[in-house]
């Protein structure tokens, strides 16, 4: 399997000029697959993504070196498009790789739900040149190839932000007052507690310093709170964030 470099053109397909007369070759350019992002990714608010392509080529002609083959649709914007210029030449019935140096699309969702959209990916030739013979692909049935992908919304609150990190156990929970929480560190030092309200407001700041390695239990005293729902996220000495919502009556 070969890989092309590849750049980023805006206002349409990149060209090579050529004067004279040259006889025409003809290809035939099929997307197999598009195996970056594959069908079904989930792009997270805020990720950044390219695009990988495997293309076949049936022939009957060969892309020669300094040959373009351009690819468009997809995130890609309306009217530009990614060109690849062959570094060689590939033979009939040659497969190659076409891949994104730079991420192509940003997931910037500002609404807060998902969206599933379907992404189209065409390659063709782009009547591209090379030694002095015009290239042009004369089936474009099989140029095209659709996905998935679902963009994730903004998140609204510091719990959706926090989704991935570690659950912490809190009790009693529901409280009155007092929570005892439990936390696993992988080594000793200061556990940083701050509790805020599902807007993001911070209440409450507080640390707990020399702290084992290993099971760790603490006390928060959140008498003379407003009853409702906290969040209480602990930050270990590795750095690494936990989270637990605690509910006061």
């Amino acid at each position: 399997m070969k890989t092309i470099t590849k750049l980023l053109v805006a206002g349409g397909f990149l060209l090579a000029a050529l004067t004279g007369q040259a006889q025409e070759r003809s290809v035939d350019l099929s997307l197999e697959s598009v195996n970056l992002p594959a069908d079904g990714t989930v792009i997270a608010n805020g990720e950044s993504i390219n695009f990988e392509l495997i293309v076949k080529h049936n022939g009957p002609d060969t892309l020669m070196q300094g040959d373009t083959i351009a690819i468009s649709g997809g995130p890609i914007p309306s009217g530009q498009a990614a060109a690849a210029i062959l570094s060689q030449g590939i033979p009939e019935g040659a497969s190659f790789t076409l891949s994104s140096q730079n991420p192509i699309f940003t997931n910037n969702r500002t609404e807060p739900t998902d969206e599933t959209v379907q992404w189209c990916f065409t390659v063709n030739t782009g009547r591209a040149f090379s030694t002095g013979s015009p290239v042009v692909d004369n089936n474009a049935g099989n140029n095209e190839k659709c996905i998935s992908v679902t963009l994730k919304g903004r998140p609204t609150s510091i719990f959706d932000l926090n989704k991935n990190v570690t659950k912490v156990d809190a009790f009693p929970n529901p409280t009155t007052g007092d929570v005892s929480l439990t936390l696993a560190t992988e080594r000793a030092g200061s556990i940083e507690a701050v509790v805020t309200d599902l807007t993001g407001r911070k209440l409450l700041s507080q640390s707990f310093q020399n702290r084992p390695a290993g099971e760790n239990t603490f006390t928060l005293n959140l008498t003379g709170f407003a009853q409702g729902t906290y969040l209480v996220t602990l930050q270990t000495p590795d750095g690494k964030k936990a989270v637990s919502k605690v509910q006061l009556k």
